[in-house]
């Protein structure tokens, strides 16, 4: 009982654990503290008490740039042309992309990475160098000659007198001026202009329709209808391109995920490949190992068979031994009796009478032919 007890303390120690508020690096998932996933990475399956978080890659199109205890990454963000921005950094496993706004765009509001939105930058006719002093930033300074671009959409308006304000706070020129600039600097002609100022009463919009309607009312007609044909050719050129871009996207789309599809059916192909040679492989090592080892086996039964062989032989030989062994013994014993028979009769003889040569001899070759006999 006591044994039980201490496991399970030890159990409760080294698994995760059952809090209410976990540490730095882990995360809580039913109840218990799990190891967070590192970066580039999200929850397969969480933890338990006896196993540990197991994690996974993210896919493609996805990233996680920080240690979490999320089950999927977080999409990666998409630069929309259309809106004004480019890519300058690619998403990763673990970085989102970085947008930024393309040529012919400003940020209006920048991001921890990157800008947020972009607007597009208009460019603005002005008859005098313009003030950037104040709100809007200069990009690109005016003349008499030629145009000023700001941050934003302000252009300085021309007026009736020098005592009217525009809606930018700055004076308008005085005629005189005006006419002395419009001279070998624009097509538009004085007399147009002249008249314009004495009959009208004007003011450039913050916006290109209001301009055309100022301009066409000063008598500006040259000018607003080129200015109205350089629009629509302007946007049926941005038609035409966001057309042409749309369908290079969709070609290129096309062609990435039938090069993806090529790759993955290559890889797929090629990892067939090498399973069936693996297995062809194993296949061919077994068969030589069972057939080495058949051949090893009816080695060790030829073998065998020759050493009993050799073990009935020496069982014969062992036999064939005893057997002489046993008929020297029969020889000696029968040897042994003739002596003793010629040893009596010798002694009958010697006790009777005197031995002649001749008896003698005879007794010898009898003993001979005894044992020749045996």
């Amino acid at each position: 009982m006591g044994q039980s007890k201490i496991f399970c303390f030890l159990l409760l120690l080294s698994s995760p654990q059952l809090v209410t508020s976990c540490n730095t690096g882990e995360y809580r998932a039913n109840e218990i503290c799990c190891t967070m996933c590192p970066s580039g990475t999200h929850v397969l399956r969480h933890c338990t008490l006896i196993t540990s978080t197991t994690c996974g890659p993210c896919v493609p199109g996805s990233y996680m740039d920080r240690p979490n205890g999320m089950e999927e990454c977080l999409s990666c963000k998409s630069c929309d042309a259309d809106a004004g921005f480019k890519s300058i950094e690619e998403c990763t496993y673990t970085m989102d992309t970085v947008c930024d706004c393309k040529e012919g765009y400003y940020c209006t509001q920048k991001g921890d990475k990157g800008c947020q939105n972009c607007r597009k930058q208009i460019q603005r006719n002005a008859y005098e160098s313009t003030d950037d002093k104040g709100f809007n930033k200069l990009i690109q300074p005016g003349s008499k000659a030629s145009h000023a671009v700001l941050k934003e959409n302000i252009i300085k308006a021309i007026g009736e007198t020098h005592s009217q304000k525009t809606s930018t706070g700055v004076h308008p020129p005085s005629k005189k001026k005006l006419a002395s600039q419009l001279e070998g600097t624009t097509a538009l002609k004085k007399e147009e202009f002249d008249l314009g100022l004495t009959e009208k009463k004007h003011m450039f919009g913050s916006s290109q329709d209001a301009i055309r309607k100022s301009l066409m009312q000063i008598g500006f007609s040259d000018f607003s209808r080129e200015a109205l044909k350089s629009q629509e050719a302007g946007k049926k050129a941005t038609v035409e391109l966001r057309s042409v871009m749309q369908s290079s996207m969709a070609n290129m789309h096309d062609a990435i995920q039938s090069g993806m599809a090529g790759i993955r059916d290559a890889i797929q192909s090629t990892m067939t490949g090498i399973r069936g040679v693996m297995q062809t492989g194993i296949t061919d090592i077994q068969v030589s190992m069972e057939n080495g080892m058949a051949s090893i086996q009816e080695s060790i039964k030829s073998e065998l068979a020759n050493i009993k062989v050799m073990e009935k032989a020496f069982n014969n030989i062992g036999k064939s031994l005893e057997n002489l062994h046993i008929s020297v013994q029969s020889g000696l014993g029968e040897m042994s009796s003739e002596v003793d028979l010629l040893v009596s009769q010798l002694s009958k003889y010697l006790s009777s009478q005197a031995l002649s040569p001749i008896q003698f001899k005879d007794i010898a070759s009898t003993f001979q032919e005894r044992t020749d006999s045996s």
